[in-house]
Parts: structure tokens; C-alpha cells; sequence
């Protein structure tokens, strides 16, 4: 290794090194310290890991993982901290609120990821392009980025309560008739990639008559794919091999 690219590494883990300082004794479990590190640097094969493993410290995958979200959640918060658009302070307010929920314990890490990361793409989207905050330009971000949808609920009653005269609602997903949707699947889709799990739901119910108020509750850690053209789904109430 060159001189200067050397010392440019070990520049790189001054961070990581204070931080470690503040918690001798479990950094290896804290998440706020493995987030200083980049994602390579976690991998199993990594030099650090390797090194961490020569002195007897093995982090746990749970632990990696967390310091994932960590990463996610610091990046969201940078872009929410950001004094830009007309809009940044209840932007800034939403993130101290959801940090105090998480601080007191009322919400897990993941749950604090999936707030921050919707509330940190929703501002860049209206920013970028000077959009008002209506319900226009928010019906065009859940266009353009469904898979929001789920955690956006509590950024619009936020953003209501700071601007009581927006009144933002958060559309109603049009139901899809199953039959439309695992034709349209075979159609246009079965030769180029497995089915999502709006598809999955679609032949559970149009092709294994499963009621939909079952199928709406199943969720994508329950889909395992046997095949190229067959899953099964597996839940705690059922089991069923789907072939498509």
C-alpha cells in the first residue's frame, strides 16, 4: 500500500476510533459506532473484521444490520437538517419528534428508519423541483414512489398539524381485481422476473379462492421462491404452493 493512501485509511477511521473511545467495553453492539463504518468494511471479509477478529470480537449480524439502519437513519436526517425549501422546519420538527419517540423506546430502529427515510425523500422531492406542499404534488410522490406509501400516514397528520391549511390526505389504493392482475402477470412479466407480492396476493386469491382479508395480512418474509416458476407461502395459518 502506497504512503499516501495509507495514511488516507487511517484518516478515514479517526471517527470510528472517538467513538469507540466513548464505549470501550460494547462497541462492537452499538450501532451509533459501526454506523461510522462504510458497508465494505463490515463484510465478513473485510480487513477490519478480520482485525476485530484477531483481538477476539466478532460482531453479531443483528448488530451489522442495525448499524445499516443507523447509516440509513444519519443520511435522512443530514437531508432533513438541510435549511433549504420553504418548508425545512417542520421537517427538522418531524425528525426530533420521531428521535425523542425512539429515544424513549416507544419505537423500534426500523420503525424509525422507514419515517425518516419517507419524511427525507418526500422533502427532497418537492425541494428539487420548488413543488407546494398540496395534495397534488403529494398524490405525484406516492406515483412516482409507492413503496412510501406504508409510513407516510404519520409525515401528512405531522405536516397538518404544522400547516393546519394544507390538509394533505393520504389516497386510498384503488383495489385491483386478482384476475386482471395475474393475467397481466403472465402476459407481460412471467419471462422476465418473479412475481412481486401484489401479484402473489392476486394468485392466492384468484387462483386458491384464499378471502382476501387473509391475503392482505401476507407479507414478503412469508413468500419463499422453490423455483423459477413456482413459491410457497407460508404462514402460521396456511400453507400453499402457488405455480405461475
Amino acid at each position: 500500500m502506497q504512503p499516501v493512501v495509507a495514511s488516507s485509511k487511517v484518516v478515514s477511521y479517526v471517527s470510528f476510533f472517538a467513538m469507540v473511545d466513548l464505549n470501550p467495553s460494547g462497541w462492537w453492539t452499538d450501532c451509533d459506532v459501526l454506523a461510522t463504518l462504510g458497508k465494505g468494511e463490515l463484510r465478513h471479509d473485510s480487513l477490519p473484521r478480520k482485525f476485530f477478529r484477531s483481538l477476539g470480537i466478532d460482531i453479531s449480524r443483528s448488530a451489522i444490520t442495525n448499524a445499516t439502519l443507523k447509516r440509513c437513519i444519519n443520511n435522512a436526517v443530514d437531508a432533513l437538517s438541510e435549511l433549504n425549501g420553504h418548508y425545512y422546519e417542520a421537517f427538522i420538527g418531524y425528525t426530533e419528534y420521531y428521535d425523542n419517540k425512539y429515544s424513549s423506546g416507544t419505537i423500534t430502529l426500523q420503525t424509525l428508519k422507514q419515517a425518516l427515510s419517507t419524511a427525507a425523500s418526500f422533502k427532497t422531492y418537492i425541494t428539487s423541483a420548488n413543488m407546494p406542499l398540496t395534495q397534488r404534488t403529494l398524490d405525484s410522490f406516492l406515483k412516482n414512489k409507492p413503496g412510501h406509501r406504508a409510513a407516510i400516514s404519520s409525515l401528512v397528520s405531522y405536516l397538518n398539524r404544522f400547516y393546519p391549511e394544507v390538509r394533505l390526505a393520504v389516497p386510498a389504493l384503488r383495489y385491483k381485481n386478482p384476475k386482471h392482475v395475474v393475467r397481466n402477470y403472465i402476459e407481460y412479466h412471467r419471462h422476465k422476473r418473479p412475481p412481486n407480492l401484489t401479484e402473489i396476493k392476486a394468485m392466492l386469491e384468484y387462483l386458491h379462492n384464499v378471502p382476501r382479508q387473509l391475503s392482505k395480512t401476507i407479507t414478503i418474509k412469508e413468500v419463499q421462491f422453490m423455483s423459477k416458476d413456482s413459491l410457497l407461502v407460508d404462514t402460521p395459518r396456511y400453507q400453499y404452493i402457488v405455480s405461475y
